[in-house]
């Protein structure tokens, strides 16, 4: 869980004078780096399954340049890479390409359910989940998930952490509403609770996740600084910045 700082809302970006917003009815959360800790997940399910291919392809010595590739160098992973805002689905597709392996039936989808099976049970929460869903809720908020991991996925792991009967929309890259950064999840967030897009806030922790909010129209767009994504970065597209979801409620009370 991120620590806290004796100033715990950071404000970025003021809203334009005249423009009254509208209140918050729906608050829409990306999934890892933001309810999941990235790092606990899917950085020991992505080396295990880089060693399964490079021992597959007899090609053990490949593992270093085959994370490398994807990102991951001196045990940190850029916030730009493949593996930090792309799907688990074109990583793996890249690194079985990498390898020669793209000829073997069946491969990408045994590859892709060990590491999301893998990712799973390497899953840690920022924080109390249903405890902070339960005060959003009280708050007046529906809440909804996107993730560009799978929609099936993302549910078990908030079923996982007793947290799935709190949210109303859970969506995944595999949904059909598109990926991030492009508006399609947060819009059907909005259609699929009854709301309109500057009712919802929209919090994560890459720049994807806000340029989603911002293209969907989204009312409010928060960092959370729990992820791997600079604060530079984060302050760049983000109204507010707060160190983690814990945070929420007490920005909902300025708010609402």
């Amino acid at each position: 869980m991120a620590k806290s700082t004796s100033n715990p809302l950071s404000l970025a970006t003021l809203p334009i004078l005249g423009q009254p917003l509208s209140p918050v009815r729906g608050i829409l959360f990306d999934k890892d780096g933001t309810l999941i800790d990235f790092n606990s997940a899917w950085i020991p399910a992505g080396i295990e399954t880089a060693k399964q291919l490079c021992t597959l392809a007899k090609l053990p010595q490949c593992l270093e340049d085959l994370l490398a590739a994807a990102g991951y160098q001196g045990n940190s992973l850029s916030a730009s890479s493949k593996w930090a805002c792309g799907t688990t689905r074109g990583l793996l597709t890249h690194w079985i390409e990498t390898l020669g392996l793209q000829g073997r039936d069946g491969l990408l989808e045994e590859c892709l359910q060990f590491m999301t099976e893998a990712a799973q049970k390497h899953s840690e929460p920022v924080t109390d989940l249903p405890l902070l869903f339960d005060e959003l809720r009280t708050q007046g908020c529906q809440l909804g998930v996107a993730t560009m991991d799978l929609e099936q996925s993302a549910t078990t792991i908030l079923e996982r952490f007793g947290a799935r009967e709190a949210i109303d929309f859970v969506c995944g890259c595999d949904s059909g509403y598109g990926l991030k950064p492009g508006p399609g999840m947060a819009l059907a967030f909005c259609a699929t609770c009854g709301l309109q897009p500057d009712e919802i806030l929209v919090i994560g922790d890459t720049p994807h996740d806000l340029q989603m909010g911002r293209a969907a129209g989204a009312g409010r767009v928060v960092a959370v600084a729990s992820g791997f994504s600079g604060r530079d970065q984060l302050e760049l597209e983000a109204d507010y910045l707060l160190e983690s979801i814990s945070q929420l409620p007490a920005l909902l009370d300025r708010l609402l």
